[in-house]
């Protein structure tokens, strides 16, 4: 992140987007469309799925992670039950709930790397 600027970023109009919070459902194709129309530039990179997640969280910043040790138990098939075992789920809930408690920070962790 110490690198990028402000080219690297997608670059988009939150006012157009954020009324796709009252849509019912859209599909990816659909999605994607309709977000390249709210872009500042054309050239700039394409946005990511989590896009809408990311205008949606009322925060103004949110920390987006692909923790590794998250998803494997997330994709495992017996995941849950590890993690109860280990007491993970616990010490994650707590560590997320500090964070927000801050009141200026949104969590958003994707299971889909």
């Amino acid at each position: 992140m110490a690198t990028c600027a402000t080219k690297d970023f997608a670059g988009l109009k939150l006012d157009e987007v954020l009324p796709l919070i009252a849509r019912e459902a859209m599909s990816d194709e659909e999605m994607v469309a309709y977000l390249t129309r709210c872009q500042f530039e054309p050239n700039r990179p394409r946005q990511s799925i989590e896009t809408l997640l990311h205008a949606f969280t009322p925060h103004p910043h949110v920390d987006h992670t692909h923790p590794d040790a998250i998803i494997a138990l997330a994709c495992a098939a017996r995941g849950e039950a590890a993690a109860l075992r280990q007491g993970a789920l616990d010490e994650l809930a707590e560590g997320l709930s500090a964070l927000r408690n801050k009141g200026s920070i949104g969590i958003s962790v994707s299971p889909l790397g």
